[in-house]
């Protein structure tokens, strides 16, 4: 079982917003410029603009995939899970420790970049949609994985899975609130409560 995959790009334009992507790193989007992100990647402009209307573009498949890339190793990771278990009781404990990692309090910064694109998103009509259509590639993902696993009979089937994939996903990003806290709520606590929500939707 393989979800939903982002289409292979050029490797010059791939080099191009790894290098972006590696610079956000340690800066504001405002802080890139053209001649920078071409010297480190040592790609013409020319051919920068083979692959890109601009540098706005290149910027915007940049934010979009510092937005996805946490959750394309989750859904690998839930991917393997679902191969590899053999009973819902394997799946479930497994997918414990998965929110485990998701929730903790050092994906904070991460959870805090995404919701700053969102918002970002809202002002820059170009970003929103890469950013919409990203998020629809993710949510399907989403949907994919939990309808293999009512196939194999470990959540209801009258859940409807795009609506699981949007919750799933809404409450992680919603550990935002608990983030910003001068004394946050357990964080273990937490997990618990949605550990049994899930478990709360099996078959």
């Amino acid at each position: 079982m393989i979800y939903l995959m982002r289409n292979p790009a050029h490797p010059t334009r791939e080099r191009l917003i790894d290098t972006a992507v590696a610079m956000l790193d340690d800066r504001d989007v405002e802080q890139l410029n053209v001649n920078e992100v071409l010297e480190i990647s040592g790609i013409s402009k020319g051919s920068m603009y083979h692959h890109f209307t601009d540098f706005d573009d290149l910027i915007n498949a940049a934010l979009v995939r510092r937005f996805s890339r946490g959750v394309d190793a989750d859904l690998e990771q839930l991917g393997d899970i679902l191969t590899s278990s053999k009973s819902a009781k394997q799946f479930f404990a497994a997918l414990d420790h998965v929110n485990e990692q998701v929730q903790s309090p050092k994906r904070a910064d991460t959870r805090a970049e995404r919701a700053m694109m969102l918002a970002r998103a809202r002002q820059h009509d170009d970003l929103r949609e890469a950013l919409g259509a990203e998020q629809a590639r993710l949510t399907s993902a989403f949907a994919d994985l939990f309808t293999e696993a009512q196939n194999k009979g470990w959540f209801a089937k009258d859940v409807d899975p795009e609506a699981f994939a949007v919750f799933i996903q809404a409450f992680t990003l919603g550990q935002l609130i608990n983030d910003v806290m001068p004394e946050t709520m357990d964080y273990d606590a937490w997990r618990k409560l949605i550990q049994r929500v899930l478990i709360s939707l099996r078959n």
